[in-house]
């Protein structure tokens, strides 16, 4: 009976170790591989639906969508909520515990949603000649504005829509890519060449992380990403751990995204008017304040 028992148990651990096949294949594959399509995808998105969302809802006017109503870039924005939740669920998708994930996306969902109404009643007022570059009560078209308590009402809609829009939107999607790159590291070093892929992907996904960090005013967060990512890196590195291919992506693409900030605000140091619009220490200028100051958007889209 006892060598019974030891056979049985023998069987048993065997069926135990074949079952944790799959998940040592999934997790190899997902420390190992490339994932190009996923961060093309990311890139892709935030341009034709983020960045891009502010010229469709300025080239497609009150002849196509009323005012009253949702415009096209509007659309592209609830889109946009939607793809980039599937992304952060598979940045998720190594060793991430499942309410952690559900927490993050509805975070996430929840910010851009409020972002969402705030930023779609903005473009209706940059029509009608609102100023990016200033601030609430020193914009023109808010000078006659009566009674005059209404302008509180507004300034609330700037902070729900610049504020805590912004953060609750991007917060969850920094998070994520912390946790993708903690769970990126492997007990042997990544070998590997910068492939035509790989450097087109780095220059989109640079490009698009320079927009967010200075558009949202995320240069807190920022900071915040790339000290956690110093650390951790140091510290895995004293255990003989390094990071797969994906985490030198995410490392790179963050460097060259810092690069492209400093640029940007060594080129706007100068300027008096951005200086009163953003005071203090951490001076990074937003695209869209910039632009109108350099471009009559009106013409153009007009």
């Amino acid at each position: 009976m006892a060598g019974v028992t030891q056979r049985k148990s023998g069987f048993a651990r065997q069926a135990s170790e074949i079952n944790k096949l799959p998940d040592l294949a999934i997790e190899k594959e997902l420390t190992s591989k490339y994932h190009r399509w996923l961060w093309l995808f990311i890139a892709l998105q935030n341009i034709v639906l983020d960045f891009g969302r502010p010229f469709l809802a300025l080239l497609f006017t009150d002849s196509y969508f009323p005012l009253n109503r949702a415009s096209l870039g509007d659309y592209a924005h609830m889109l946009h909520n939607v793809t980039m939740s599937f992304s952060i669920l598979y940045l998720l998708k190594r060793r991430t515990p499942d309410w952690l994930k559900h927490m993050l996306v509805i975070v996430y969902v929840m910010g851009a949603s409020i972002h969402l109404v705030g930023d779609s009643i903005n473009h209706r007022l940059v029509l009608s000649g609102y100023k990016n570059y200033l601030t609430v009560e020193d914009n023109p078209i808010m000078r006659n504005v009566q009674p005059r308590s209404l302008i509180q009402s507004f300034q609330l809609l700037y902070f729900y829509d610049e504020y805590l829009g912004h953060f609750m939107w991007y917060l969850p999607l920094f998070i994520s890519l912390y946790l993708y790159y903690c769970n990126s590291f492997a007990a042997q070093k990544c070998m590997f060449s910068a492939g035509p892929m790989f450097l087109m992907n780095l220059a989109l996904n640079a490009g698009v992380f320079w927009y967010l960090v200075t558009e949202a005013q995320l240069i807190e967060l920022y900071i915040g990403l790339m000290t956690s990512f110093l650390f951790i890196t140091l510290l895995e590195v004293s255990r003989g751990r390094f990071p797969d291919i994906n985490g030198i992506f995410i490392v790179l693409t963050m460097t060259v995204s810092g690069i492209l900030i400093l640029i940007w605000v060594y080129w706007l140091w100068n300027d008096t008017i951005l200086r009163e619009r953003y005071p203090g220490v951490l001076y990074v200028p937003e695209p869209w304040s910039v632009l109108p100051m350099r471009v009559n958007i009106s013409e153009i889209f007009g």
